[in-house]
């Protein structure tokens, strides 16, 4: 109990001599936060250059599935026209399948699109966030 209380005004006399310390170096302040803005700010950009990559790997991946989907109802119908009972059936289940996979894929494209799209306005409300506090640190410096 005495030992967090020395702690907390130690902490207090701290925190007011680093506010006051600011308060005459504001210049320091305004870069401190610019620096770590634009560090948050390439890690956001990382964050959504996977999300993109994400979701072009998956709309090849639908266009494949959907290709071979086409395909495999297509030597369905074959099969059937040609009385070839067991390949059909073998074909069809394939089918179910494929259908399954496209569905899954297709959710999680509408997802990543999504995703995608937020980490874009994302990016751009960020990056004018650093703006206006590059406009505000010339302002508080003009001063």
């Amino acid at each position: 109990m005495f030992i967090e209380r020395i702690l907390s005004l130690f902490g207090g006399k701290l925190r007011r001599w680093i506010k006051a310390r600011e308060s005459r170096d504001p210049e320091a302040v305004y870069e401190s936060a610019i620096a770590d803005r634009v560090r948050r700010y390439q890690q956001l950009k990382s964050a959504a250059a996977g999300v993109i990559y994400m979701r072009s790997k998956l709309e090849r991946d639908l266009k494949h599935k959907t290709t071979e989907l086409d395909e495999v109802a297509e030597q369905a119908v074959q099969a059937a026209d040609m009385n070839e009972d067991q390949c059909a059936l073998i074909l069809l289940r394939r089918k179910h399948e494929l259908e399954a996979e496209t569905d899954r894929l297709k959710e999680e494209l509408t997802q990543l699109t999504t995703e995608a799209e937020d980490a874009k306005k994302n990016l751009v409300a960020f990056k004018d966030e650093i703006e206006k506090l590059k406009v505000e640190k010339v302002r508080i410096m003009a001063r």
